[in-house]
């Protein structure tokens, strides 16, 4: 049997990790009035990154964060959409690179 190099995670996991219970984003508080727009989330859930070798997750980051300068939610709460947002851009392979990692480790965009 020939497999696809393609076809294959970009990473290969030597240890099974069991699923975060909870995202690996620090939840964050927002107020009862935040609304993210709907055209904004159907763009990025229509950009999902597969974490095979054919996709570049360089040019999946640069067109999420393309999509979300788009759309502007405050000074402050911009950074908060594309952390709460973010883990709908990813799908197969890669939402599962996602769900490994460690509970409420991702604190900010930049990390």
């Amino acid at each position: 049997m020939i497999l696809d190099p393609d076809d294959q995670p970009m990473w290969e996991s030597a240890k099974t990790v069991a699923p975060t219970p909870n995202s690996a984003i620090v939840q964050i508080d927002i107020n009862d009035n935040f609304v993210i727009n709907s055209t904004h989330l159907k763009m990025i859930c229509e950009n999902k990154f597969d974490g095979y070798l054919r996709a570049d997750p360089h040019d999946h980051i640069c067109e999420f964060l393309t999509i979300c300068d788009m759309f502007k939610y405050g000074e402050t709460q911009s950074e908060d959409v594309k952390l709460m947002i973010f883990p709908l851009s990813l799908s197969d392979e890669a939402k599962t690179w996602f769900n490994e990692l460690n509970e409420e480790s991702i604190t900010s965009w930049n990390k």
